[in-house]
């Protein structure tokens, strides 16, 4: 057998060379995959503010029919301002905000959403032709069904403790 009698140093110096290369890669990696993370999250927060903060089109004397919004907003969502008259919600209320959500590219599929301002009131509507919008619905809040609900079991109270009276007697 014979033995390595060399500089221990000279003899380590290539494989610290590679460890050292390894490490500064690994570093750089760490750093790139960093930075686009960094760049998704502020892209995505762009997007989000874009989303959130999409202008409203002053679109005031006009109702457009449904085959107007399948033409311009095809799989997207609209933001309107508008005189509650020009679009039949007859309303105390002069303006609405109007959202269309169009989510196909046919009439068929459109909603249409005024939130009158000023009111707690939402109203829906959906198309009835490519040309022509159905009747507007008002939407119950739960506040309003359960004032329903709370008058009806009143009611419902009322009329067996009348009941029970009447049979008592």
């Amino acid at each position: 057998q014979s033995v390595w009698k060399g500089d221990i140093n000279t003899a380590v110096a290539p494989v610290a060379n590679r460890v050292s290369t390894a490490e500064s890669n690994i570093t750089a990696l760490q750093t790139a995959v960093s930075n686009n993370e960094s760049t998704t999250a502020t892209q995505i927060s762009n997007l989000n503010s874009l989303i959130l903060n999409a202008d409203y089109k002053d679109t005031r004397g006009v109702d457009n029919p449904p085959s107007w919004y399948v033409t311009n907003f095809p799989r997207k969502t609209s933001k309107e301002f508008k005189n509650s008259a020009d679009i039949g919600v007859g309303l105390a209320s002069n303006f609405v905000v109007l959202i269309t959500d169009n989510p196909h590219t046919n009439w068929q599929h459109i909603v249409q959403t005024a939130y009158p301002r000023g009111m707690s009131k939402t109203y829906i509507r959906r198309p009835t032709t490519a040309t022509a919008w159905g009747a507007w619905e008002e939407q119950e809040t739960s506040a309003a069904a359960q004032a329903k609900a709370d008058a009806a079991k009143a009611a419902v109270t009322a009329d067996l403790n009348s009941f029970k009276s009447t049979q008592a007697g």
